[in-house]
């Protein structure tokens, strides 16, 4: 709904910023001064038609989003473009009428109630377009959020190609890799370099962005763009780069982790601000993922085979199965306490199963009996929250009486508009 109720605004403010007005003036085509004025005083209340009806559409959105106690920035921005709206059509618009009146009344196009008039319309010109010009940064932000998502998704790519590296080398100095280590680092080394780039970019457009806002809409971009500062970005993604062609595998991975949680972090400041309904669906998702995924760790333990099998590869998968575990535990932090709670033990046990696995005191057969059963601990952990989680999204899809019915009165609102 909400996506669909934010293309519905942006059509209306791509709309109404094309709208024109044109001075009244003795240059225009030959029609009588009287002809000309009506057409533009009904050309003006057409507009104000238009103007109020886009009005009462978005007041049924805004109350559809506070029925459902849905909040965040666009219910603000909604709130926003309807207030300046609903000033435009009770006093703007209806002084640039009757100004075109009394000038129409008076025979006078080039009167000073006609040139009011049009300075009234340039006005008005000039505040829809801002409104468009806000919304269009709400968009840019958004936009970044995705961006700065998907370049943690590549910072944790290589993440995990470096641990995985460090692994094999055994932490070996550059000059005694292997040829075919040599070419894994490498590109580890490029890949690190371009998303530094990319983020820097990034990064550049966002100080821009908040450079062009102010007040309240303000206030999530500026905290970003102050935590990349705070959390020193860039030097943490040219420290990873450095270390990577130094062949310091462990420190650039310290570097590329830090890294990467930092944009996550601004992705998230980023985005437009979730409901809870929306947080508790997507963790469900996630830890859905997380159980198949510690169920996988946990069967190719037990395959585990031989004093000397390597359970580096095993311990690595663990690792992955915390890293996700934990970030949605961040995210449900505030709207599901006792789920992030359970999440929170379910990390120790999966941490307490890395330690037994990475334990070289111990052999293989060892490891294959002490280490599932902290795993299916893990697992019971992660099940425990997912039925908090589940009990606390039909909670909430109760309290919402027929979303289908309005999902379709949203629809309709849009086909309005379009026509």
């Amino acid at each position: 709904m909400k996506k669909t109720s934010s293309l519905l605004l942006y059509a209306v403010l791509a709309v109404l910023s094309l709208v024109s007005f044109a001075p009244v003036s003795r240059a225009d085509a030959p029609k009588p001064a009287t002809d000309r004025l009506l057409q533009q005083e009904l050309k003006q209340e057409q507009i104000k038609t238009t103007t109020t009806r886009v009005g009462v559409q978005l007041d049924v959105i805004i109350d559809e989003y506070q029925r459902n106690a849905l909040v965040g920035d666009d219910v603000a921005v909604l709130k926003a473009i309807r207030s300046v709206l609903g000033s435009l059509t009770d006093k703007e618009m209806e002084r640039v009428i009757g100004l075109l009146q009394q000038a129409r009344a008076a025979n006078a196009p080039g009167s000073q109630s006609a040139l009011d008039a049009f300075a009234g319309q340039k006005n008005i010109t000039v505040q829809l377009r801002q409104l468009l010009l806000e919304y269009q940064r709400q968009q840019a932000l958004h936009e970044l959020s995705i961006r700065f998502a998907a370049l943690a998704r590549r910072q944790g790519d290589n993440l995990k190609e470096g641990v995985a590296l460090a692994g094999l080398t055994k932490t070996r100095e550059a000059s005694r890799i292997e040829d075919a280590h040599k070419i894994s680092l490498q590109l580890q080394e490029t890949e690190q370099d371009t998303i530094a780039t990319e983020a820097k970019l990034a990064l550049m457009k966002l100080e821009k962005i908040v450079a062009q806002m102010d007040g309240i809409a303000a206030e999530r971009p500026r905290f970003a763009l102050q935590k990349s500062k705070d959390g020193q970005l860039e030097p943490t993604l040219a420290a990873a780069t450095a270390d990577l062609k130094a062949a310091k595998l462990l420190s650039a991975a310290g570097s590329e982790k830090k890294a990467r949680d930092l944009m996550q972090d601004l992705s998230k400041l980023l985005a437009p601000n979730r409901d809870s309904l929306e947080v508790l669906k997507q963790a469900l998702r996630d830890i859905e993922k997380a159980i198949a995924q510690q169920q996988l760790v946990k069967e190719e333990t037990k395959k585990l085979e031989g004093k000397n099998a390597d359970t580096a590869e095993v311990e690595n998968r663990q690792a992955e199965v915390v890293d996700k575990t934990d970030t949605v535990r961040a995210d449900v932090q505030n709207v599901s306490p006792k789920a992030a709670d359970e999440l929170k033990a379910s990390t120790e046990k999966m941490q307490e199963a890395r330690a037994t696995l990475a334990d070289n005191a111990k052999n293989t057969d060892q490891k294959k009996q002490a280490a599932p059963e902290k795993q299916e601990q893990a697992l019971a952990k992660l099940e425990a929250a997912k039925e908090i989680i589940k009990d606390q999204i039909a909670q909430a899809e109760a309290k919402m009486d027929k979303p289908k019915d309005k999902l379709a009165e949203v629809k309709e609102l849009q086909k309005k508009v379009q026509e």
